[in-house]
């Protein structure tokens, strides 16, 4: 009896595996057309002259830095809990991770995703002549926290709306 209660517990401490997301390039005559794909839906992420992607199989995530024209773009494709894909664009966030407006983009920044596939952390660090000032710091962002973030949130109970009675001074209740 015991070992069966044993074996109950340990199965429902065992979290269960994510939907794997991937992505997918199909070309075109005007570049590469990709397109994240998790179990149960797809979704268009846009053109790209070049890409590299990495997954993360703990989360089932996977993020690709994107190379339009001139640009460059980091996108993740998470699978929700439901298996469907849902896509966030986490350009701004590198960004800000070191220390930049989140419009002024990725220009003069490497991105890293060898630690991705393991950790879930994608590096951000400067090149060129900023990567030698020490002023300049180098940055990460954990997809992990950042999913861990948001259910977080999501757990949370919902806030009801407040109704303020406003009294304005001498001439009792305001009428609406």
């Amino acid at each position: 009896m015991l070992s069966l209660f044993l074996m109950a517990a340990q199965a429902a401490s065992v979290a269960p595996v994510p939907a794997q997301c991937t992505i997918i390039a199909q070309k075109s005559d005007r570049g590469q057309e990709l397109v994240g794909s998790c179990e149960k839906s797809a979704v268009m992420l846009g053109l790209a002259t070049e890409f590299e992607s990495a997954t993360n199989a703990a989360t089932g995530s996977v993020v690709a830095v994107v190379k339009r024209d001139s640009e460059t773009h980091v996108l993740l494709v998470r699978p929700t809990v439901d298996g469907e894909a849902l896509f966030e664009d986490i350009t701004a966030s590198l960004a800000k991770q070191v220390g930049r407006s989140p419009d002024a983009r990725l220009s003069g920044l490497s991105i890293a995703l060898k630690d991705f596939s393991e950790g879930g952390v994608i590096g951000v660090s400067f090149t060129g002549v900023e990567s030698k000032s020490e002023s300049m710091q180098s940055g990460s962002l954990s997809v992990t926290t950042l999913i861990a973030n948001e259910a977080r949130r999501a757990a949370l109970p919902q806030e009801k709306p407040r109704v303020v009675n406003v009294v304005a001074e001498g001439r009792g209740a305001e009428r609406k």
